[in-house]
């Protein structure tokens, strides 16, 4: 899986570090009363370090899920909740590239057998 590439580029893409580590209700009152499954690129990268992922879905859906949950904290007028929508729209273009390449490369190596 090129996971390791991925959650790289996508928090170099988080300048503010907002997704950097686990959101405290300290930092944002009643957020573990609102979200249910928090997520972040820590935890992301821990799953990862632990091979915890066995699909590319798997790291998929934890990055929706991370994004889904600052867009239903924050309001949409929010710094956050922009934010959370700009990194859903170029992670979800960088994942389906990598689908992509990983469907060709399957496809190249039936032909070769």
């Amino acid at each position: 899986m090129q996971t390791n590439k991925q959650i790289n580029s996508l928090y170099r893409k988080d300048v503010n570090l907002f997704f950097a580590w686990p959101v405290t209700d300290a930092i944002a009152p009643g957020y573990s009363q609102i979200i249910l499954r928090p997520m972040d690129f820590s935890t992301m990268k821990e799953k990862l370090d632990n091979d915890e992922y066995n699909s590319i879905e798997e790291f998929r859906n934890d990055f929706k899920v991370m994004c889904d949950n600052a867009m239903i904290y924050n309001h949409p007028e929010t710094i956050y909740y922009k934010a959370a929508k700009k990194m859903l729209n170029i992670g979800v273009k960088m994942m389906s590239k990598v689908r992509q390449s990983h469907f060709k490369s399957s496809q190249q190596r039936l032909k070769i057998k």
